[in-house]
């Protein structure tokens, strides 16, 4: 049990270090940007090409990859019939997470994933109070010259 322990919380010890490269990354290409405001043709040129993506992951993509043409994740590729190709590192973007969480008796707030199995069960017969948050992790986009298509 220590050792799963052990497991979790260095696994959510890396998720924080992803997070704060990539807020670092955006921050530098902000202070780029302060700095030689003619660069910004570039984000924006970006940004037209993908209009879905928030204005931070515009600036993750643009600066892991300035000549990026169009990217989406590895599974959405191969669902459209395509594949990365072998040794491909993705670009790391902000992937929004729904979160729900149970606001217990006690006032004690626990994530759904974590709540017991009663808890569980409660929350599915609406008889414990809840909400969401949203939450951001990692995630990886390619581009399409890192593909087969």
């Amino acid at each position: 049990m220590a050792a799963a322990k052990e497991s979790q919380s260095a696994w959510k010890d890396k998720v924080k270090e992803n997070l704060d490269k990539a807020f670092d990354l955006v921050h530098d290409v902000e202070k780029r940007y302060m700095e030689e405001p003619e660069k910004m043709l570039g984000l924006l040129k970006t940004a037209s090409q993908f209009y879905q993506y928030s204005v931070n992951n515009l600036k993750l993509i643009y600066a892991q990859n300035p000549t990026a043409k169009y990217v989406q994740s590895f599974e959405a590729w191969k669902k459209d019939g395509f594949h990365v190709l072998r040794g491909q590192k993705g670009m790391k973007i902000f992937v929004p997470v729904r979160t729900t969480f149970l606001k217990l008796n006690d006032g004690e707030i626990v994530a759904l994933s974590e709540a017991s199995a009663e808890q569980k069960q409660q929350y599915k017969e609406g008889l414990i109070e809840h909400f969401q948050k949203t939450n951001y992790k990692i995630g990886n986009v390619f581009d399409i010259t890192q593909t087969n298509c």
